[in-house]
């Protein structure tokens, strides 16, 4: 348990640092992470976030994807997106999202065609924007 509490106040610590880096308000971070005040202010405070958090912090601070949950599991610093890392490049998700969105849009298509065969396109429409803003509250999605 105290192991743990150490991660969370180094990613807390790392958190802090970036949004001091940028110049943002507490509320700016948020609102960037698509995240509530509270939330947000909870992960500068050394507290557990939900995954869907965190990820919107890596997003919003333009760190790799996965960079929170790795520190909280033992990394010692952010990893900044568009690095290489042992032959891996960790690509910025704002530079992927417009094809994340068209390739979920693609899917959920092809998936309901395939379900619901007598689905009109106007109901696959509806469904298509209900996931996308959905992805994008939830962070998964850069809101646009």
């Amino acid at each position: 348990m105290a192991e743990y509490q150490a991660d969370l106040m180094r990613l807390a610590s790392a958190v802090k640092a970036r949004r001091l880096e940028l110049r943002w308000s507490k509320q700016r971070a948020a609102d960037e992470a698509g995240v509530t005040i509270v939330t947000y202010r909870n992960v500068e405070a050394g507290r557990s976030a939900r995954e869907t958090t965190y990820a919107g912090i890596d997003r919003a601070f333009d760190w790799a994807p996965g960079t929170c949950t790795a520190i909280l599991q033992g990394a010692e610093s952010p990893q900044p997106a568009g690095t290489v890392v042992e032959g891996v490049r960790y690509v910025s998700p704002a530079a992927t999202s417009l094809d994340a969105e068209e390739t979920i849009r693609r899917v959920v298509q092809d998936v309901m065609i395939a379900v619901l065969p007598d689905a009109t396109a106007r109901e696959i429409s509806a469904a298509n924007e209900t996931i996308i803003e959905t992805l994008k509250r939830k962070g998964v999605l850069r809101a646009t």
